[in-house]
């Protein structure tokens, strides 16, 4: 899936802008663990996370947040700001070890995806890094691929496959032959309509084309591309996608949420008053039998199973107060970065002192402005209670 990098520090109960994460479903079987907290920018796992991730103090940041997180079967993969990536978790295939020259300020990561035990990076150039597990040729790129004459515009891994998304927006495979992943459709990504999305399980494939629809190919245990009437539709068009073991969930542009596949656990069972137009969601996540939404106010909502801990948020991210950027889901465990926010909202210069030139500021904006910066209190007006905001906070900001 494609990822298109943001950063940018958010007020506390304000809405979000939130980049798309790129992910794959793996396997976690260690203890129930969860980061109890984690300062702005970084991640915060919870579930059965691996023990080499419940504390990644050193993984984002607010000068340095995490944009992009993908989950493998025991190790977790981050983009960050700048352009570098950190891996964490298990590494017994070696994929959590970067190779050299990934992620530099002269070749930065913009994508990554995880498969069940291997790891792969899209960099800014358009070619593909791929280390870890290759038993089934899943990091033999092919050699036409990533190329300055044939570039990659987005990244997604399964169990023991890869595929990547072409700047013709066709698509690439290669891994394991089984369940006939790498046999493309033969109308799946034409330059009229390219895909510009793709999620992976085990034995299925979703891809999401320009115009918002699906195409479902590989085998189709438990209904996976049994896509739901409606869905995908020009009256319904999907932004994005995932997928887990057993499921798929989607994203429409209206911010509702479709779910199908297996359902023994309740992970097609979306809460009522999730993906609704007063709390719409911006992304999803897939675990094994387990749900994840991103909502728009950066609150997130988790529904399936629940035996490891996985949909038992901590009490300090993913609500209005304390929100999240990004989601992202394993087999057991889920993964979510604490958005970067501002204790002082009223400096709106950034010079560390609310004074006259924030002020001024406030008054150059006056009046409706929705998403603006002068919108202190987010009512999508600049007015008396935003300036009051501003004469509390005067002087210099603590």
């Amino acid at each position: 899936m494609h990822h298109t990098l943001q950063h940018r520090r958010h007020r506390r109960r304000r809405g979000l802008t939130t980049p798309t994460g790129c992910l794959a479903i793996g396997l976690a079987t260690v203890l129930t663990t969860t980061m109890a907290w984690a300062q702005d920018g970084a991640m915060v796992l919870w579930g059965a996370a691996p023990h080499e991730c419940v504390s990644p103090s050193d993984i984002g940041s607010p000068d340095n947040p995490v944009v992009g997180v993908a989950g493998g079967s025991r190790h977790v993969v981050a983009i960050l700001a700048d352009g570098s990536i950190a891996c964490c978790g298990d590494d017994g295939f070696g994929q959590t070890e970067i190779p050299t020259g990934v992620g530099t300020p002269e070749d930065p990561v913009t994508g990554v995806a995880a498969g069940w035990n291997h790891s792969v990076a899209l960099l800014s150039d358009g070619s593909i890094a791929c280390w870890g597990d290759n038993g089934q040729g899943q990091c033999d790129v092919p050699g036409d691929i990533g190329t300055p004459s044939n570039p990659v515009t987005g990244v997604a891994a399964g169990g023991f496959i890869t595929m990547a998304i072409l700047a013709d927006g066709s698509i690439a495979c290669w891994g394991t032959s089984d369940f006939g992943l790498c046999e493309l459709p033969p109308r799946l990504g034409t330059p009229d309509n390219p895909v510009t999305g793709l999620a992976l399980s085990f034995s299925s494939a979703v891809a999401l084309l320009a115009d918002g629809s699906l195409i479902c190919w590989g085998a189709d245990p438990g209904g996976l591309c049994d896509i739901p009437d409606g869905i995908g539709t020009p009256e319904r068009p999907v932004r994005s996608i995932a997928a887990g073991v057993g499921h798929m969930i989607a994203v429409m542009t209206d911010g509702s949420i479709a779910c199908w596949g297996s359902n023994e656990h309740g992970q097609c069972v979306v809460p009522e008053g999730i993906g609704t137009p007063r709390n719409p969601a911006i992304q999803v996540a897939a675990g094994e039998r387990h749900s994840v939404a991103l909502l728009a106010d950066g609150s997130i909502a988790c529904w399936g199973w629940n035996l490891m801990g996985q949909c038992d948020m901590p009490s300090d991210i993913g609500t209005p107060g304390d929100p999240a950027t990004v989601v992202a889901a394993a087999k057991s465990f889920t993964v979510a970065v604490r958005a970067v926010t501002d204790d002082c909202p009223a400096d709106l210069d950034g010079d560390g002192v609310v004074g006259g030139s924030d002020l001024g500021r406030l008054f150059t904006d006056w009046g409706s402005c929705q998403g603006c910066d002068a919108d202190l209190d987010g009512n999508g007006i600049v007015d008396g209670a935003d300036l009051s905001v501003v004469f509390a906070a005067w002087g210099a900001c603590s």
